[in-house]
């Protein structure tokens, strides 16, 4: 028997699932602006990690490309990560609202990854002013 814990899950694969059944060896998936791209996939998890990188998009323009990613399999987990390049053009509450689409458009990825744990990160603050403040 074959026995697998499920990383996020706190659950146990049954005794009759394969280790490539649970999301084990599934890979991890980052998409987002500028602010990833000095992620090191290889520290980050034992996992594979598949790392889609638009450098200056805004929350807006990320959420046209989430739809367009192409990943081979289901991926354990997806991370979405924009809206810092919006701080600086927009009001907080422009912001708000393109976040809010961003998470709409997260729904595409439900639907094409429907085993897989999608999740949106909040806004990180960079070191210079904004037009809208992030309390």
């Amino acid at each position: 028997m074959l026995y697998n814990i499920e990383w996020g899950k706190g659950g146990v694969c049954g005794p009759t699932t394969y280790v490539t059944d649970c999301n084990y060896n599934k890979p991890i998936v980052i998409i987002g602006d500028s602010i990833i791209k000095n992620i090191d996939p290889r520290r980050l998890s034992k996992k594979p990690v598949r790392k889609f990188t638009y450098p200056g998009k805004t929350a807006d323009q990320i959420s046209e490309e989430v739809t367009s990613i192409n990943v081979s399999g289901d991926p354990a987990h997806v991370i979405v990560h924009a809206g810092t390049n919006n701080l600086s053009a927009d009001s907080a509450q422009r912001c708000a609202e393109k976040i809010v689409n961003l998470a709409k458009s997260c729904l595409v990825l439900k639907l094409k990854f429907p085993n897989s744990r999608i999740a949106v990160s909040a806004l990180t603050q960079r070191r210079f002013r904004f037009k809208c403040k992030i309390a």
